[in-house]
């Protein structure tokens, strides 16, 4: 479970089935040069398994800075899943408990919206080495099977989110590609 001292009360975790996954300490954490405070996690993953991202907060953390919301954006292999804005009245007996499941795609042959949920999927091996097809591989590599969770506190005004302070960032590092489930 992702914490980070300096936002009590916002717990973020990767889900597998309903169940937290097992999280292991970066090894490298302490070599991570951030602008901002900064968690980084390991995780273990599962050929095929869906999963989805569990964001928790409670009554500890700080609403009191202007009113504001917080912005929770996730992204998967350097692809942008979802950004939430979450307002203090979004709270219930002052927590809030949400899964991130997916991003919404439009269907190209009925016309219609679908929510396709992330699951892990295997790194294949391939045999085309031409240098074009290495130097994309190389772009897609350098985000693969990372899931990152940004949040920022913002401020709404007339439908538009006003940034007011650093963001906080959460990341896990996986040893799994994503792939939307079927």
């Amino acid at each position: 479970m992702a914490i980070l001292e300096e936002l009590p009360g916002v717990k973020v975790t990767v889900r597998i089935a309903g169940k937290d996954c097992v999280e292991y300490e970066d090894p490298d954490a302490g070599d991570i040069q951030a602008s901002c405070p900064t968690s980084s996690k390991y995780i273990e993953s599962v050929d095929d398994a869906e999963f989805c991202i569990h964001f928790h907060m409670d009554s500890e953390y700080n609403w009191d800075y202007k009113e504001h919301s917080l912005c929770v954006g996730v992204c998967v292999d350097g692809q942008m899943l979802t950004m939430k804005a979450l307002r203090r009245r979004y709270l219930i007996n002052q927590q809030f408990d949400a899964d991130i499941v997916g991003r919404p795609v439009l269907s190209t042959e009925t016309g219609e919206w679908f929510l396709p949920i992330p699951k892990f999927s295997a790194v294949n091996k391939v045999d085309d080495t031409t240098k074009d097809r290495i130097e994309k591989d190389r772009e897609v590599a350098k985000n693969l099977g990372i899931i990152t969770v940004k949040l920022h506190r913002i401020i709404v005004h007339d439908d538009y989110f006003v940034p007011v302070s650093t963001p906080v960032k959460s990341s896990y590092a996986l040893s799994h590609g994503v792939k939307a489930a079927e």
